[in-house]
């Protein structure tokens, strides 16, 4: 079940589009991956192209996309 936190981050990282196609991300398509008391890390897959991005997420930043490193 998600939580208030999980339900906003979700709306908020919906507005973002993918790196690849430009086709903006749907709610449903994020994964959780990790969360830290600051930082969370969120994988986000394009219903469009299929491609995976990968996106900090800080409480006091706000949202990044990861080095490609990881």
């Amino acid at each position: 079940m998600e939580n208030g936190q999980e339900r906003l981050f979700r709306q908020l990282l919906s507005t973002h589009r993918c790196g690849n196609c430009r086709h903006r991300f749907e709610r449903n398509r994020f994964t959780i991956m990790a969360k830290h008391e600051k930082l969370w890390v969120v994988s986000a897959h394009c219903s469009a192209c299929n491609k995976v991005q990968v996106f900090w997420v800080s409480l006091y930043r706000g949202i990044e996309l990861a080095p490609q490193e990881l």
